[in-house]
Parts: C-alpha cells; structure tokens; sequence
C-alpha cells in the first residue's frame, strides 16, 4: 500500500517513462492525464483528497529506459531496459561522474588520517603568527585583520586553547554526522568531510528515496552544527571579542589543516571574520 504523499513521485516517474516509450512523447494521451493527476498530488496536503492508484496510467510496455535503470545495476544488456533515444537517454549515456572514485580515494585516506590522530588536540604553545607566502588567502586574511587588530600578529594563548577546544568538539561531531549519514554497507564508512559540507551522498544506491531521505538529515545536522560554531564566535561583549575568537580560530585551522574538520571549520571562522568586520565597517559609515 503506497502512502498518499507518495504518489506524487510515482505519477511523475510514470510520467517520464510514458513519455520515452510513446512516439507521442509528452503529448500522449496517458501523459496529459498524469499532468492532471500530478497536479492533484501535489494539493493533496491542503485537500486531503489522495489520488487513487487505479487512476494512474500505467506504463505502455514491461521494458524501461535505461535512464531509469538503478545505480547499483551495472548489466547495460539486460532485457528488462532499452536505450532511450530522448535526450534524457543520450545525456545519460554520455555524462560520466568520476566523483565516485575521487570520494572513495578521499575517503580511505580520511580514514587512514583519523586512525593516525591522537585522540586530543595538542595546544600548541603560545607565539607569532606564522604565514605561509604560497597561502594567498592566509596572507590576505592577515592583511585585512591587521587592520582592526593592532597586535594581530600575536595569538592570544587564552583564545588560543579556547579555539582547540572547540576544534575537538566539531571534529568529533564532524566524525559522528559523517559515520551516522553513510549509505555505504562497509563497517568503518563515512561520509567524506567534502560531502557533509557540500549537503551531498556519493556512493550509489538502489535505494534512491533513502539517500534523499539521508542527504536531507545530513543537511540539517551539518547545518546546527556551523550554527553552533557561529553561535559560539559572536560574542556578547562586542567586536573586539568576536573578532579575536574567528581569528584565533582561524589561525589554529590553518596550522592543523590536515586533521579532518580543519578546512571546513576554517571556512565558518572566515564567514565571523568577514561578518563582522563588515558590520563595524557599516556602522563607521553611518557615524560619518
């Protein structure tokens, strides 16, 4: 039995394949009815008027196009699909996603790091600010900064533990998020730290209502996670305090930048950084 907030999805799946296996394309009769019923599915939260499953135009023959054909399938010859000569079909034939095995490659070696780590961060004693000239962005930032902090050159060591700490929190809840939100059957998998940013699952399925089900879980962990981050930059006491806290942040992403979490983290203390600069630069203006 297919729960009535589902059948939005099956019309217009239907709606496809009638599509692809009529001379008549998307004008064919049966295909002008699953518009019209496609329209009924998506009012049916406000309705409450479900579409029946009889209703539903089924498809013209057993065969379907091997656009349709699941992921994990890898028999291009099977009987049960055909090449569709839309072009749907052709762009599907054609475009080939090498992402697969560039995040496989970046998982293992992600893998591979974790199990080298320590289990803590070591605060690094407290000195100068050392930049890399071949970083652009790292001397920019510095540049920008040092305008607003006189002493910028020097991180505070009590900022500067206070931002460790908070990198070992949202490593460890980068770790937890990227191994919950795995599609993968392999004991030790995870998600890459690119694909839990970027909102976004990888590997392939044949399952494809449980990916979206777990990419859309995943968007809204990561997404408490960097406001959580955020929330714990900006401070009440003011500019000068925000800005050191994103700063010493900053400075302790680039210096561990190849522990899991570093370059994602450094891109939220970016955002504070440039937020808040941005509005003492607003509120100068309006004092003028």
């Amino acid at each position: 039995m297919i729960d009535p907030s589902q059948v939005l999805g099956l019309v217009a799946t239907n709606w496809l394949i009638i599509a692809d296996q009529s001379p008549e394309s998307i004008f064919d009769k049966d295909c002008i009815v699953l518009a019209q019923l496609h329209s009924d599915a998506v009012d049916y939260p406000k309705s409450s008027m479900p579409v029946p499953l009889e209703k539903i135009p089924r498809l013209k023959f057993k065969a379907r196009p091997d656009w349709n054909r699941p992921e994990t399938m890898n028999d291009s010859k099977s009987t049960n699909y055909y090449p569709s000569q839309r072009a749907i079909g052709r762009l599907f034939r054609e475009i080939e996603l090498p992402a697969l095995d560039i995040v496989q490659r970046v998982s293992l070696m992600q893998r591979k790091k974790l199990h080298e780590e320590e289990d803590d961060l070591l605060v690094a004693q407290f000195g100068r600010v050392s930049l890399r000239d071949d970083d652009q962005v790292d001397v920019a930032v510095y540049g920008r900064i040092s305008k607003f902090m006189e002493d910028a050159d020097v991180v505070d060591p009590d900022y500067r533990a206070w931002a460790f700490t908070l990198f070992d929190w949202y490593m460890a809840e980068l770790r937890t998020i990227c191994a919950a939100h795995t599609i993968s059957s392999y004991r030790d998998a995870m998600l890459t730290e690119e694909e839990a940013v970027v909102g976004t699952i990888v590997a392939k399925t044949s399952q494809r209502r449980h990916r979206g089900d777990m990419i859309s879980n995943l968007r809204d962990r990561t997404d408490l996670q960097v406001k959580s981050v955020r929330n714990e930059l900006i401070s009440e006491d003011g500019f000068d305090t925000t800005l050191r806290r994103a700063w010493a942040l900053w400075r302790v992403t680039q210096e561990e930048r190849d522990l899991m979490g570093a370059r994602t983290l450094g891109l939220i203390a970016l955002g504070v950084i440039f937020d808040t600069i941005k509005e003492r630069e607003e509120e100068d203006k309006g004092h003028n």
